[in-house]
């Protein structure tokens, strides 16, 4: 994987920074309040369409598109990957499981212990998510 050029972050519209781009991937800081993908109201303010119009070059006709990797959610600020091509997208999420993962929450009140882990699950769902939210207060 080669890496562009451009020394700096290029800030897209909404917010959104590319931290990272080659042939494959494009590694992207998305801010709270923005979608990854489009809802059934919402399909333009959206990581995926800013991230399609970019590798687009703003020529909507063109074939070039981008490929949801994981999401985040709306509320949630933090890194999101997606690919470039099929391939690269199939071998990200054929190795998602064992990527380790990171979480930082940052909580507004005052603990009844000095000292605790919650362990709760990140999203609720059919699939019953197996991933885990752990909080270790200090």
């Amino acid at each position: 994987m080669r890496k562009r050029s451009s020394p700096s972050n290029r800030f897209l519209p909404h917010g959104l920074v590319i931290l990272h781009e080659d042939r494959d991937i494009l590694v992207v800081d998305k801010p709270a309040g923005l979608l990854t993908m489009g809802t059934d109201s919402d399909k333009t303010r959206t990581a995926y369409f800013i991230l399609t119009d970019y590798i687009r070059k703003g020529y909507s006709k063109s074939w070039n598109r981008v490929f949801i990797v994981h999401r985040l959610d709306r509320e949630t600020s933090g890194i999101l990957i997606f690919a470039k091509n099929i391939e690269a997208k199939l071998r990200l999420q054929d190795q998602w499981k064992e990527t380790e993962k990171k979480y930082l929450a940052v909580v507004h009140g005052q603990c009844d212990k000095k000292s605790e882990t919650i362990t709760t699950y990140l999203a609720e769902n059919k699939a019953q998510a197996d991933e885990i939210l752990c909080f270790a207060g200090s």
